[in-house]
């Protein structure tokens, strides 16, 4: 459902977590707790790391951190303009184009970084691991492609927009035509995807002779959001419009409370 596409992006933009290097609670760097064991991220759990490679993990991960930083702050900004563009019943407004574009530049100011670290992966871990990480990448893949789990916060919002049948429907039929146009546009780069997926298990592995490595994520993600605000906000009364917009905003502001201080 549109709903869902809409709050499911700007909720995820929202939670991004601010770097290590820069999280803050009320205006002021916060203290660093005593340090933890480095842990690999979720994606990676199952796969037996030693302890050398949790820590070579944990150190990518930090000197990554700082790199991406502009890249969480366009994309909360984006969260936030899709807020304003919901409270004002306009989906098309220069504010909202605006955020688009500049999370869309900064994005390709990250992209040399993130190569990097795909690349730094591979060496850390061992043939029998990338083996096994590929096989269940491959299958996450595969689950996206008829996943629904997009329309979830759409249900988790049904009492805050209170949406009649008539909204229902008209959402579900606006919701087929930009799914076909979006999948349209996606699918060329899921071939992509998967062929540098099988080559990620390959001791040669170079995620830049791959297309995959040109795939234009943030701009898709971006163009989807805007044309699913678009069709959905004129769907919405204003109350529901208002309603949408302080939900967005209660959980950028929850993402800026939870950020963690330090690794």
């Amino acid at each position: 459902m549109l709903a869902g596409v809409v709050v499911a992006t700007a909720v995820g933009c929202a939670s991004l977590p601010q770097p290590p290097e820069v999280a803050k609670t009320d205006g002021a760097p916060t203290t660093a707790p005593t340090p933890k064991a480095p842990r690999a991220p979720s994606w990676l759990a199952g796969l037996a790391l030693s302890q050398a490679q949790e820590q070579a993990i944990s150190e990518l991960r930090a000197s990554l951190a700082p790199k991406l930083a502009p890249f969480w702050d366009a994309a909360r900004d984006f969260a936030l303009a899709i807020a304003t563009a919901a409270q004002h019943g306009d989906g098309r407004a220069p504010a909202l184009a605006a955020a688009a574009s500049w999370a869309i530049n900064v994005g390709e100011d990250v992209r040399e970084p993130v190569l990097d670290a795909i690349n730094r992966v591979h060496r850390i871990l061992t043939p029998a691991q990338r083996a096994s990480l590929t096989e269940r990448l491959l299958g996450d893949e595969k689950e996206s492609q008829s996943d629904d789990s997009a329309e979830t916060p759409a249900r988790s919002l049904g009492d805050v927009l209170d949406l009649d049948l008539g909204q229902m429907l008209a959402l579900l039929v606006r919701a087929q035509a930009l799914k076909g146009a979006f999948e349209e546009r996606l699918g060329p780069w899921r071939q992509n995807l998967k062929a540098a997926l099988l080559a990620f298990a390959e001791d040669d592995f170079d995620v830049r002779r791959h297309k995959i490595a040109a795939v234009p994520a943030v701009s898709l993600a971006t163009g989807l959001v805007r044309d699913a605000v678009r069709v959905l906000l004129p769907i919405l009364e204003r109350d529901q419009g208002r309603a949408l917009a302080a939900f967005i905003r209660e959980k950028v502001a929850e993402s800026r409370l939870q950020a963690p201080a330090k690794p």
